[in-house]
Protein backbone atom coordinates (compact mmCIF):
# COMPACT_ATOMS: atom_id res chain seq x y z
CA UNK A 1 0.00 0.00 0.00
CA UNK A 2 2.67 2.32 0.73
CA UNK A 3 4.22 2.20 -2.40
CA UNK A 4 0.48 2.59 -4.54
CA UNK A 5 0.50 5.81 -1.73
CA UNK A 6 4.02 7.27 -3.04
CA UNK A 7 3.32 6.23 -6.48
CA UNK A 8 0.37 8.81 -6.19
CA UNK A 9 2.06 11.50 -5.20
CA UNK A 10 4.52 11.40 -7.52
CA UNK A 11 2.37 11.64 -10.40
CA UNK A 12 0.58 14.29 -8.51
CA UNK A 13 4.49 16.37 -7.92
CA UNK A 14 3.03 16.23 -4.44
CA UNK A 15 5.32 17.88 -1.92
CA UNK A 16 4.06 16.24 1.08
CA UNK A 17 2.14 13.50 2.34
CA UNK A 18 -0.24 13.22 4.77
CA UNK A 19 -1.74 9.32 6.62
CA UNK A 20 -3.98 8.95 9.02
CA UNK A 21 -6.45 6.04 10.22
CA UNK A 22 -9.88 6.04 8.96
CA UNK A 23 -9.04 8.67 5.98
CA UNK A 24 -7.65 8.48 2.28
CA UNK A 25 -4.31 9.80 2.05
CA UNK A 26 -3.88 13.91 1.98
CA UNK A 27 -1.34 15.49 -1.11
CA UNK A 28 0.12 18.50 -0.75
CA UNK A 29 0.35 19.35 -4.52
CA UNK A 30 1.14 23.28 -5.75
CA UNK A 31 0.42 24.65 -2.16
CA UNK A 32 -2.98 22.91 -2.41
CA UNK A 33 -4.02 20.32 0.22
CA UNK A 34 -6.58 17.62 -0.62
CA UNK A 35 -7.95 13.97 -0.22
CA UNK A 36 -6.93 11.39 -2.90
CA UNK A 37 -9.47 9.89 -3.81
CA UNK A 38 -8.74 7.04 -5.67
CA UNK A 39 -7.08 5.51 -2.78
CA UNK A 40 -8.56 3.20 -0.38
CA UNK A 41 -9.28 5.24 3.49
CA UNK A 42 -6.08 3.71 5.30
CA UNK A 43 -7.09 1.02 8.14
CA UNK A 44 -5.43 0.53 11.44
CA UNK A 45 -3.63 -2.91 10.16
CA UNK A 46 -2.62 -0.90 6.79
CA UNK A 47 -1.23 1.73 9.31
CA UNK A 48 0.91 -0.90 11.16
CA UNK A 49 2.25 -2.40 7.86
CA UNK A 50 3.14 1.17 6.56
CA UNK A 51 5.15 2.14 9.73
CA UNK A 52 7.09 -1.40 10.01
CA UNK A 53 7.73 -0.77 6.06
CA UNK A 54 8.96 2.80 6.89
CA UNK A 55 11.11 1.56 10.23
CA UNK A 56 12.32 -1.95 8.29
CA UNK A 57 16.03 -0.01 7.76
CA UNK A 58 15.81 2.24 11.25
CA UNK A 59 14.79 -1.33 13.99
CA UNK A 60 15.63 1.08 16.96
CA UNK A 61 13.59 3.61 15.54
CA UNK A 62 10.65 1.61 15.66
CA UNK A 63 11.50 0.94 19.61
CA UNK A 64 11.95 4.78 20.02
CA UNK A 65 8.53 5.34 18.75
CA UNK A 66 6.57 2.27 20.65
CA UNK A 67 8.11 4.13 23.63
CA UNK A 68 7.85 7.80 23.17
CA UNK A 69 4.89 7.70 20.24
CA UNK A 70 6.84 10.24 17.59
CA UNK A 71 10.19 8.89 15.59
CA UNK A 72 11.81 11.12 12.74
CA UNK A 73 13.75 9.00 9.81
CA UNK A 74 14.40 8.81 6.72
CA UNK A 75 12.95 6.95 3.79
CA UNK A 76 14.06 6.05 0.06
CA UNK A 77 12.40 4.36 -2.80
CA UNK A 78 13.87 4.17 -6.13
CA UNK A 79 12.30 7.25 -7.36
CA UNK A 80 12.48 9.66 -4.52
CA UNK A 81 13.51 10.55 -0.90
CA UNK A 82 11.34 11.14 1.93
CA UNK A 83 11.84 13.14 5.29
CA UNK A 84 9.04 11.28 7.61
CA UNK A 85 7.46 12.24 10.59
CA UNK A 86 5.27 9.14 12.67
CA UNK A 87 3.45 10.35 15.35
CA UNK A 88 0.43 9.80 17.51
CA UNK A 89 -2.28 11.68 17.19
CA UNK A 90 -5.94 11.17 19.14
CA UNK A 91 -4.50 7.56 20.25
CA UNK A 92 -3.67 6.57 16.63
CA UNK A 93 -0.60 6.69 14.10
CA UNK A 94 -0.42 9.20 12.05
CA UNK A 95 2.78 9.92 9.42
CA UNK A 96 3.23 13.16 7.90
CA UNK A 97 6.53 12.81 4.74
CA UNK A 98 7.93 15.44 3.08
CA UNK A 99 9.35 14.71 -0.41
CA UNK A 100 13.09 15.19 -1.12
CA UNK A 101 14.57 16.48 -3.81
CA UNK A 102 17.00 14.32 -5.78
CA UNK A 103 19.42 16.87 -7.19
CA UNK A 104 20.92 20.12 -5.31
CA UNK A 105 19.37 23.27 -7.08
CA UNK A 106 21.69 25.87 -8.76
CA UNK A 107 22.58 28.81 -7.16
CA UNK A 108 20.51 31.37 -9.43
CA UNK A 109 18.04 29.12 -9.05
CA UNK A 110 17.18 29.86 -5.56
CA UNK A 111 18.01 33.21 -5.70
CA UNK A 112 21.39 32.91 -3.47
CA UNK A 113 23.58 36.19 -3.41
CA UNK A 114 26.50 36.34 -5.22
CA UNK A 115 28.37 36.61 -1.67
CA UNK A 116 26.82 33.44 -0.13
CA UNK A 117 27.62 31.50 -3.53
CA UNK A 118 31.26 32.49 -2.60
CA UNK A 119 31.58 31.90 0.86
CA UNK A 120 30.19 28.38 0.07
CA UNK A 121 32.72 27.81 -3.05
CA UNK A 122 35.23 28.91 -0.60
CA UNK A 123 34.32 27.18 2.17
CA UNK A 124 33.50 23.47 0.80
CA UNK A 125 34.57 20.97 -1.71
CA UNK A 126 31.21 21.67 -4.01
CA UNK A 127 31.98 20.22 -7.61
CA UNK A 128 27.82 20.38 -8.74
CA UNK A 129 27.89 24.45 -9.54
Amino acid sequence: MLLEILSKAKEASASDIHLKVGAKPFFRSHKKLYQEESLKAITEQDMQNIVQELTKKHPAKLNEFQEKGEIDISYETDFSRYRVNIYKQKGHTAIALRVLSNFIPRPEEINLPKVMEDVVLKYTKVLYW
